[in-house]
């Protein structure tokens, strides 16, 4: 990998394996829930965990390699004109904000197996843990 301005070259490769495996892990769960072989509601639980948890790997992936452009609002050339410190900061902040995001849902949906919660409410934790987690990192990237 060659170095542009202290920076990597640019490379997708890891960010569209990761998405290619989420789609085909999405859809197993998908074809487990549609041919019975688990309930709906692990189903619904299954695809919030994977997508979480997908977020996380990104974030990681980002995190490890500082590939920051991956972030919505940060483009390549923006990147590049960060310093290193800039870069590992807010990928920092992007892992430990999903992996927070991450811990509060899993406590949820486990609490919420247990108590049987509707589906709609499980959604709505989903949905909103993950645009709150969002906003927050967007938040701070343009700060």
């Amino acid at each position: 990998m060659t170095i542009q301005n202290n920076y990597e070259e640019k490379n997708w490769r890891t960010f569209f394996i990761i998405f290619i495996s989420y789609f085909a892990l999405f859809s197993g769960i998908i074809i487990a829930g549609v041919n019975d072989v688990i309930s709906s509601d692990i189903c619904a639980r299954g695809i919030f965990v994977l997508t979480s948890l997908m977020l996380i790997l990104f974030a990681f992936v980002i995190k490890k390699h500082n590939r920051v452009y991956w972030i919505s609002g940060i483009s390549y050339d923006d990147a590049c004109k960060m310093s290193e410190s800039e870069r590992k900061t807010t990928a920092e902040n992007l892992y430990t904000t999903f992996t927070h995001a991450f811990v509060i849902l899993l406590i949820y949906l486990i609490a919420g197996f247990i108590c049987t919660t509707p589906l709609i409410l499980d959604s709505s934790v989903f949905t909103i843990t993950v645009v709150f987690s969002s906003l927050k990192v967007m938040k701070h990237n343009y700060d």
